[in-house]
C-alpha cells in the first residue's frame, strides 16, 4: 500500500532542494502542504503542482542536469553508475515507485545522488552512485 503523504525530507530527496529551500517555497506559496503534529506533509497532487510551477521547473531541471554533470566531472570510479530512466506511469504507479525508491535510499547507506520528477504521467529518474545500489533501483523499475 502506498502512502497518502510525503514528508519534507522525502520531498527533499525527490526534488534535490534542501528542506530549508522547501520551507522558503512554502512561505512564497509555490509549495502547498499541511502541517501534521508539527511536521510538513505533502500529497502527490501537491508535489506535482509544485514541480509544475513555472518558477520551480527550471530549478528542478538544473538540479537534474547537475547529477549527470557532477558524475562526469568527478571522474567516475569503476564501481559507480549513472542512469537516466524515462517512464510513463499512472498516478498510483508514480506514488508507489517514488515511495519504494525513497524507502530504499532511507534504508541504505549507499553513496548516491538521486532525482525523481513526474508530470502528467511522465516520470524521469536520474540516479548516480554505487553500482550495486543503482542496479537495485533499476531492478525495482
Amino acid at each position: 500500500m502506498t502512502k497518502d503523504f510525503y514528508s519534507i525530507n522525502e520531498l527533499s530527496t525527490i526534488s534535490g532542494f534542501t528542506t530549508r529551500s522547501l520551507r522558503n517555497f512554502i512561505q512564497m506559496e509555490f509549495l502547498k502542504g499541511e502541517k501534521f503534529n508539527g511536521e510538513w506533509r505533502f500529497s502527490l497532487e501537491q508535489i506535482e503542482d509544485f514541480f509544475s510551477h513555472p518558477n520551480i521547473k527550471e530549478g528542478i531541471k538544473s538540479k537534474n542536469n547537475s547529477v549527470v554533470y557532477n558524475y562526469l566531472l568527478n571522474k567516475p570510479e569503476n564501481d559507480t553508475i549513472c542512469s537516466i530512466v524515462d517512464l510513463n506511469l499512472t498516478p498510483n504507479e508514480i506514488k508507489t515507485l517514488s515511495e519504494k525508491i525513497c524507502q530504499m535510499i532511507n534504508d541504505s547507506n549507499a553513496n548516491v545522488e538521486f532525482k525523481f520528477s513526474a508530470h502528467n504521467g511522465n516520470v524521469r529518474i536520474i540516479i548516480a552512485g554505487d553500482k550495486n545500489f543503482v542496479k537495485q533501483i533499476l531492478l525495482l523499475i
